[in-house]
């Protein structure tokens, strides 16, 4: 059912559910009640197209690593970057579908050290295991139409997937796959199956200003819902999911200053600190001996392996990063462009000229590594653009200012920055890149930053951390089951409840994530309407 938000004329409506956010995680949740008894109030702040007025609403102020407004790289916001955006506006979509409405389709799970308290990673470990997501994560994978990440898959292919042997005894690095979901853009895909569902309402247009507790603080009454026209109303409910994203759920639970002085969920200080997001940038050139066309599983997105589309990137492994208490770290193979065009003419042409040119941009690297043999023929020469973790910490934090939006909510400010360790991890598990590359005779690479050094630091637009899991409420947000510690029937859906952010992008993550929760609340008992 579909109800606009500025012609609902009640003052109070009450559901069983109430999803607050209809991106991937607040769609997924509702998904798994559709023909069910459990009503279900879908509440998305925007339409089923992007808007202006609206997309406004996100907007805030960073600081910290962030490049000026104008060098962000690409925007959530469809139509390109604009003068008036920011990067808490230019990285989210504010309408039904969420951001997976433009995102790239890059799916990966964590990888089971992100899930473990690793010494060396101050404020890590997850209260549950790799282990215990392994199922969800296939269910996960289906939702987007891509293959189970089983990587005993990847050995039964009919044909031997040409990939960088690199050696070492544990090695210190290996290959692992992206793989890509058609399913976008993820709104209108999802959009007529639960506009039909007899028992979940999406109410468009809708924005929640606060979330309002009862007298023993301990329950959410209901929430404050509000429209630009000026129209509101109240919601109830027996149970709240928040699923806004990792900058505008903290925001909310901060705003929510009514009832409970700190915010709802922030007895303790955590709601919006250990904001992460995922260091993206250039960290080196890379010459390597192999053939470019044998390097296009790393070089080309959308490869077919399996029937399905993939990329491979090059990660550091676990034994490394215990070794050198490094950060998890993933890095992207760029061609010079035109090189693999180029190189298949060479090779029609039976000539090697092309590749003499490789063997002059050799003599220009480091000479921290060897020379390579006279014998050798460099052919594929490019750009390292590495994707990596951050280390979680406090003071990166999502903060209410003094500006208020147009719903009279306090605007954000943002604060991020990156830590020794973010940059030291970097800049050893690029070096080791080179050094095993060197060792085994297969390339060298040249670095291109210094041990502390972020000028070139982009982003992949992930808000990471902000109400963090732990069973412990004086070290996180959320518990394991994502409900907010002290509040009974509120829980948050969505990558801000991870305690650590691994190199992978998080979508698969957080539809696992919501999955899991969808389950235990399909078992609860009884589900009565407006908060009973």
């Amino acid at each position: 059912m579909l109800v606009d938000a500025r012609k609902i004329e009640q003052s109070t409506v009450s559901t069983h559910l109430c999803i607050i956010g209809a991106g991937a995680a607040g769609i997924t949740i509702a998904r798994q009640f559709n023909h069910s008894p459990v009503d279900v109030l879908l509440l998305e702040s925007g339409g089923f197209e992007p808007d202006l007025a609206t997309q406004d609403l996100y907007r805030g102020r960073a600081f910290g690593h962030f490049r000026s407004g104008e060098h962000i790289i690409g925007t959530a916001f469809p139509g390109g970057l604009t003068d008036r955006m920011d990067y808490p506006q230019a990285s989210r979509s504010r309408y039904f579908g969420g951001s997976l409405n433009v995102w790239g389709g890059y799916c990966r799970p964590l990888d089971a050290i992100d899930f473990e308290a690793r010494e060396w990673v101050p404020n890590s470990g997850w209260p549950i295991s790799a282990a215990s997501l392994a199922a969800f994560y296939s269910r996960a994978a289906a939702e987007l139409h891509i293959a189970a990440f089983q990587e005993q898959e990847l050995e039964r292919e009919p044909e031997p997937r040409r990939e960088l042997a690199l050696p070492g005894s544990p090695p210190s690095f290996a290959t692992k796959m992206f793989y890509f979901s058609p399913a976008t853009p993820f709104g209108s895909w999802r959009r007529n199956e639960l506009v039909r569902s007899p028992n979940i309402r999406i109410v468009l247009g809708g924005n929640c200003t606060e979330l309002l507790v009862d007298e023993t603080g301990r329950r959410l009454r209901e929430i404050q819902v509000r429209c630009l026209d000026g129209r509101s109303f109240l919601v109830r409910a027996a149970v709240f999911i928040l699923a806004a994203g990792g900058i505008e759920t903290p925001r909310l639970l901060l705003a929510s200053n009514r009832g409970c002085p700190r915010g709802v969920g922030n007895d303790r200080d955590l709601v919006g600190r250990y904001f992460m997001e995922h260091p993206h940038l250039p960290v080196g050139e890379y010459l390597l001996w192999a053939d470019p066309l044998d390097l296009t599983l790393y070089t080309q997105l959308h490869n077919p392996v399996l029937g399905h589309a993939t990329s491979g990137v090059l990660c550091s492994s676990a034994d490394f990063q215990r070794e050198r208490q490094t950060l998890n770290y993933s890095v992207e193979l760029v061609l010079v462009p035109g090189t693999v065009a180029a190189m298949a003419a060479a090779r029609a042409a039976r000539t090697d000229a092309f590749s003499q040119s490789y063997i002059r941009a050799a003599h220009e690297f480091d000479a921290a590594f060897p020379q390579p043999g006279r014998d050798r023929v460099a052919r594929a020469h490019g750009q390292l653009f590495a994707r990596t973790e951050q280390a979680p910490d406090p003071e990166s934090r999502v903060k209410l200012g003094t500006e208020r939006d147009a719903l009279g909510v306090p605007r954000i400010e943002l604060h991020w920055r990156m830590g020794a360790l973010d940059h030291r991890s970097i800049y050893e598990s690029t070096l080791e890149l080179g050094r095993v590359l060197c060792r085994c005779h297969r390339g060298r690479v040249r670095l291109r930053l210094q041990r502390e050094q972020a000028e070139e630091v982009e982003f992949g637009a992930h808000h990471i951390g902000t109400t963090r899991m732990s069973d412990d409420p004086g070290r996180g947000v959320v518990d394991a089951d994502c409900r907010v510690h002290g509040i009974d029937n509120l829980y948050v859906a969505g990558s801000s409840v991870f305690p650590t952010a691994g190199w992978a992008n998080p979508t698969l993550t957080i539809l696992a994530l919501a999955l899991r929760l969808a389950d235990r609340l399909k078992a609860r008992q009884p589900w009565t309407a407006g908060g009973g």
